[in-house]
């Protein structure tokens, strides 16, 4: 991995790791003095996943200067290093399982390698060497899976972010082998502490054991010496006593004690008074020990340092006893001469069957006897620098790096004899004479923990392995799941022992049930949506869409000899049929209408509802245009006869317009576009007729043309009020204005609110444009206004779908809080039908309108369904009377304008004539007291501009 091209996030990943493989190097457990367990190749192995093998190899020499501190050689660095280079380089470049490889390693190289460097370059013995060995294996095993546990962790982190999947199968392996392995190396390392803890006890109770019996030992070797010198002292003392009788007592002592090479007496000058010996005078001179002072005479007893005595050329070796004596005329002391040899009996008798050694040390620090080959008799006591005090065998901060370094450790007790015996006793134990015992239960130990490592890796492996074999058969058959559940084949799930995997597949056997219950319903949603792709669901006739792709087929495949034609029929005034009984009357009027199309099938037509009272129907092939219209007039017919839905009899109209292939349009597009504008045609020559597409016809815009263009209409400022002035007919003064919307397309010019308005409706834009109108509304009222003393009012037309949008009353408040006007000069009007519908939600929004001030109208009344005690339930403050009473005013028409002021009168509402246009309307409404009129007689509906100059005119 190069790492000139890391990141900087990289680069501080790495640091952090390295930080934490120093820490981990710091971190060690002591199997055994001078035998640790490290966890350094934990972070390692970390490194060599994410960042590759040169990294890690870098980490590994800077960590192993710890290792090299610890161990005082640079073994453990080179072990580390051939690990992480030979496991490295061999996941890198065939990208098997990173624990795999090193435990194959770490079972074969790698345990050869510690033997060798350990037997061959450490100078360890075979004993000492195979226990590293085990030692390492083991260490490294549990490292790997440490580590690969913790990589796990760290990928199941990653995974949320990377998408990348955890190995199942590794996630067992390793919690199985570190669930075997993590209480082995626990019950390892207690195992091998208490091992050590009772080396540590033995061998502190054979120091305390080897010590008391030493000293309890010389201390009574001493006292049997001591006496019968006492007894000879006593004996001197007595005057009385002859010379011979001296010598015989002297004879007796040293017969009686073989121990003494010589006894015998002095006085104070150091002249021999008596003495025994067996050939002693040949090797001892009495000269050689001389009293140091006059203090040892004072003493009831004392033994001497180690001294020499030199006859016939030869130094010899000896310790004396003296006891004092002493009497009017003579003092001096009885001395007994003791070869060393004497105490080296005494030690050994006292550290047999145990593994310590005593020595027995002079006042001057020399040796006078000693069980250990470290000693000689003479030698000068000094204790080497790996010899510890007996107090140190249970501390646990010794350092100790290597095993050669236990061996070389001993412990030692000191203890003087007593006061009048100023020698001490060394008793020695050395941790070598344990070290076999030691080591053998450690190798043992060891051994069971790499089978049992080795037993539980496999045994992971076969868990694991077991486990998701299961998973994978439930997967493999989950994978198979809708090919097995749509070829409606019967699913043999597996059973489990395991719990979890059990109510897995109890899951799966669940949702196999839904699934399929969801495929069958899916099935009959499929046909219900091949069904819907094709006809329309009200009609049961064919759908815009599979009419278009039939035209396209016709295309495509008629001859140039043969044509075929496109019917587009419009049903007259039918908004008014759903606006006044509803929606619901209104489908059963669209369900008979299409049933009359499919009756009159005699010619195999294509019929089809591509949206709202609109039809269209293609003769698939014709011989003459007379045919077409033979067809279109048998529609017409046909849709004329009365309806009869609910009791309720109804009539409708419709209009058609016909274009033909390839005369009128050789795409479906082009086609049903030219037959739309037929159809607007035959609209404008009266309805309830048909017309032939004529190119004359091309400044009629189409539906669809018209509907986008109406959607740019506000945007372009396209889109103007014009306003017909409402005058009393009292006063002749204009009193208000009725807001009415005009179209002034930039290419159509004029287009008719006939034609637009209920495109308007259909799409719901005429919901912002109903509110444009109220806002441009209020703003030229109160333009009007501004400085006239006498306010007028605005009335404007609110549709059926702008009445019952749930946001009316707010748009109302908004456009009146722009305007700044008084809401009382404001006037909405609500045609009869909008009345008629849903009466209680009708008088409800009226009401709330009422309590903002606003005045109510009811235009177009006479033409509805409407009761008269219905009009009594509205708040209604104008009554407006349609202009078809007015137009062509009759006897009967006459009487019922008088009738209908008469009522509106009698309500208290305001009454206004529309469509006055002579002047005998306006002499007979101002003879029934009509209170207001608007119409051609006064002005036609004017722009703003020009309305504003009638106001100063008539101001």
């Amino acid at each position: 991995m190069d790492m000139t091209t890391w990141s900087l996030k990289k680069w501080i990943a790495f640091g952090l790791l390295l930080v934490l493989t120093f820490f981990a190097s710091l971190l060690t457990i002591e199997l055994l003095p001078g035998v640790h367990f490290i966890f350094t190749t934990i972070i390692l192995f970390i490194i060599l996943y994410y960042f590759g093998v040169i990294p890690a190899l870098i980490t590994a020499l800077i960590s192993g200067v710890h290792l090299f501190y610890l161990w005082d050689s640079i073994f453990g660095t080179l072990s580390l290093f051939l690990e992480i280079f030979i496991v490295g380089t061999l996941y890198t470049y065939i990208r098997r399982n990173l624990v795999f490889w090193d435990i194959l390693y770490n079972l074969t190289l790698g345990a050869m390698i510690s033997f060798v460097f350990s037997f061959y370059f450490l100078s360890y013995g075979p004993v000492d060497s195979v226990l590293i060995m085990l030692k390492q294996t083991v260490n490294m095993i549990v490292n790997i899976l440490l580590a690969n546990f913790l990589i796990i962790l760290i990928e199941s982190i990653r995974s949320k972010q990377v998408n990348k999947p955890v190995s199942l199968f590794e996630i067992l392996f390793t919690l199985f082998s570190l669930f075997f392995l993590v209480p082995l190396i626990v019950f390892l390392i207690h195992t091998g502490k208490n091992e050590m803890k009772q080396v540590q006890e033995t061998m502190n109770m054979e120091i305390e054991y080897a010590s008391n019996t030493s000293n309890l030992q010389i201390t009574k070797f001493q006292s049997q010496h001591v006496t019968p010198l006492s007894k000879l002292a006593n004996f001197l003392q007595d005057n009385n006593n002859k010379q011979l009788d001296v010598q015989r007592e002297f004879m007796i002592v040293q017969q009686s004690f073989p121990e003494f090479q010589l006894v015998y007496a002095v006085d104070s000058k150091n002249k021999k008074i008596a003495h025994h010996a067996r050939n002693a005078f040949k090797f001892y001179d009495t000269n050689a020990y001389q009293f140091n002072s006059n203090t040892q005479l004072e003493r009831p007893e004392y033994i001497s340092n180690l001294f020499n005595s030199q006859v016939n050329s030869k130094d010899r070796k000896f310790i004396s006893i003296a006891y004092p004596f002493w009497h009017q005329n003579l003092s001096g002391k009885v001395i007994g001469i003791i070869k060393p040899v004497e105490y080296l009996q005494i030690l050994h008798q006292s550290t047999k069957g145990t593994n310590a050694e005593s020595v027995i040390i002079d006042e001057l620090g020399k040796v006078i006897a000693s069980t250990t080959n470290q000693f000689r008799t003479g030698d000068t006591y000094v204790v080497s620098k790996n010899t510890l005090q007996k107090s140190e065998i249970f501390l646990t901060n010794q350092r100790i790096s290597s095993l050669q370094q236990l061996s070389t450790i001993s412990y030692v007790e000191e203890k003087t004899l007593g006061e009048n015996y100023p020698w001490k006793v060394a008793t020695i134990v050395s941790m070598s004479d344990y070290n076999t015992q030691l080591y053998n239960t450690y190798i043992q130990l060891l051994v069971v923990a790499l089978f049992s490592t080795f037993l539980a890796v496999v045994l992971s492996f076969f868990i694991s392995n077991w486990l998701q074999k299961e998973l994978n058969n439930v997967l493999l058959l989950t994978n198979n799941l809708t090919e097995n559940i749509t070829s409606n084949e019967k699913i043999d799930w597996p059973h489990s022992l395991i719990k979890e995997i059990f109510y897995l597949i109890a899951a799966f056997k669940q949702s196999e049930i839904k699934l399929k219950k969801l495929f069958q319903e899916n099935i009959a949603t499929k046909l219900d949506l091949q069904y819907l792709a094709h006809y329309d669901p009200l009609t049961n006739v064919y759908n815009r869409n599979y009419i278009m792709k039939n035209i396209n087929e016709l295309i495509e495949h008629s001859p140039n000899s043969v044509n075929f034609s496109v019917l587009f029929i419009d049903l007259d005034r039918f908004k008014i049929v759903n606006d006044t009984v509803g929606h619901r009357i209104g489908d059963k009027l669209l369900v008979e209408v299409a049933e009359r199309l499919r009756e009159i099938n005699d010619n195999n037509l294509l019929i089809s509802r591509i949206g709202g009272d609109e039809f269209i129907v293609v003769v698939p092939s014709y011989d003459e245009v007379d045919s077409l219209s033979k067809i279109a007039n048998e529609i017409i017919e046909s849709l004329n006869q009365s309806y009869h839905v609910e009791g309720n009899e109804f009539h409708l109209s419709a209009s058609i317009g016909i274009s033909v292939y390839p005369d009128d349009g050789k795409d479906v597009h082009t086609l049903i576009k030219n037959a739309d504008i037929a159809m607007y045609a035959a609209k404008d020559n009266g309805k309830n007729t048909y017309e032939f597409y004529n190119s004359s016809y091309n400044s009629v815009t189409s539906k669809v043309e018209m509907e986008n263009e109406l959607r740019h209409a506000i945007e372009r400022k396209e889109l103007q009020l014009f306003y017909q002035p409402k005058v009393n007919i009292a006063s002749g003064e204009i009193v208000g204005a009725e807001a009415l919307i005009r179209w002034i397309h930039p290419t159509y010019g004029f287009v008719s609110p006939a034609d637009f308005i209920p495109i308007a409706e259909e799409t719901g834009l005429i919901i912002p444009m109903g509110e444009w109108i109220l806002e441009q509304a209020c703003k030229d009222l109160f333009i009007w206004n501004t400085n006239r003393t006498k306010n007028i009012s605005v009335s404007v037309n609110i549709s059926m779908h702008q009445f019952l949008n749930e946001n009316l009353l707010k748009s109302v408040e908004n456009a009146i809080n722009l305007a700044k006007i008084d809401p009382t000069l404001l006037e909405l009007e609500i045609t009869e039908s909008v009345a008629m519908f849903q009466p209680e939600i009708v008088i409800e929004k009226l009401k709330n309108l009422k309590n903002k001030g606003i005045t109510l109208a009811l235009d177009d009344f006479g033409t509805g369904y409407s009761s008269l005690n219905y009009l009594k339930m509205l708040p209604i403050d104008v009554l407006k009377i349609d202009q078809s009473f007015i137009k062509d005013m009759d006897h009967a028409d006459t009487t019922i304008v008088r009738s209908l002021i008469e009522i509106a009168h009698s309500l208290h509402m305001t009454v206004v004539a529309e469509g006055v246009e002579t002047k005998s309307q306006l002499n007979y409404l101002q003879g029934v007291h009509c209170d207001l009129f608007q119409g051609y007689y006064f002005s036609k509906a004017i722009p703003q501009e020009e309305f504003l100059k009638l106001l100063r005119i008539f101001k």
